[in-house]
């Protein structure tokens, strides 16, 4: 061993050239990771981070948007669906929608249930009006008892419509027509941000008792 030794510091005294340039090689073997190694390998990172970032956001607003479709439609059927069983109640020449957004008829229910008269025939109690708030979008219901059917009832002026029921909000039309014994309801909504814009609209039709 000792021999060994003598041998190769005596051949690195012959040979001073050949015993730096090993010493070179090794070092260079051993050389760790350089800026531009490193500048790549964070661009390459900052590049997948965004990815991932932008497939969240992405992943979120479409769950957000089925979220507030789905509740627009929900409460916008409800809706619908109370007002279809007011009209069925009521009869054709109650009716009254000749104001825009708006539609007036007479109901013959109570709290104690449906009033009648002696032949049968409903008896009038309340005015009800469905319409909608412009300065809010909001739809509205609104009741008030009225005992004098000699005059029309008049949607903008005959009730005070300060502390309505307020239904469905995000309305932006609420439109009717007739023809015949049907009655066509057509109710629009939207809702949303500068992210998020729905719009959708609910067409239906009633058939009236004269």
């Amino acid at each position: 061993w000792k021999i060994g030794r003598m041998e190769r510091a005596f051949h690195a005294i012959r040979n001073p050239q050949s015993a730096i340039h090993n010493r070179i090689r090794y070092r260079q073997t051993e050389h760790g990771y350089t800026l531009i190694e490193i500048l790549i390998a964070l661009s390459l990172s900052l590049i997948g981070f965004i990815g991932g970032l932008t497939l969240y956001r992405s992943s979120h607003q479409a769950l957000n948007m089925s979220r507030v479709g789905s509740e627009m439609q929900q409460g916008a059927r409800k809706a619908l669906e109370t007002m279809i069983q007011e009209l069925q109640e009521t009869a054709l020449g109650t009716i009254d929608f000749s104001v825009p957004n708006a539609i007036s008829f007479a109901s013959a229910r109570e709290a104690t249930g449906f009033a009648s008269n002696a032949d049968g025939t409903p008896a009038w109690k309340n005015a009800v009006v469905y319409f909608l708030d412009t300065g809010t979008n909001t739809l509205c219901r609104y009741v008030e008892a009225k005992t004098d059917w000699s005059t029309t009832f008049n949607t903008v002026s005959a009730f005070d419509a300060a502390n309505p029921e307020r239904l469905v909000p995000r309305m932006t039309n609420l439109v009717f027509g007739q023809t015949g014994n049907l009655l066509s309801i057509t109710i629009g909504i939207s809702g949303g941000g500068e992210s998020v814009a729905l719009s959708d609209e609910l067409t239906t039709q009633v058939y009236m008792r004269n």
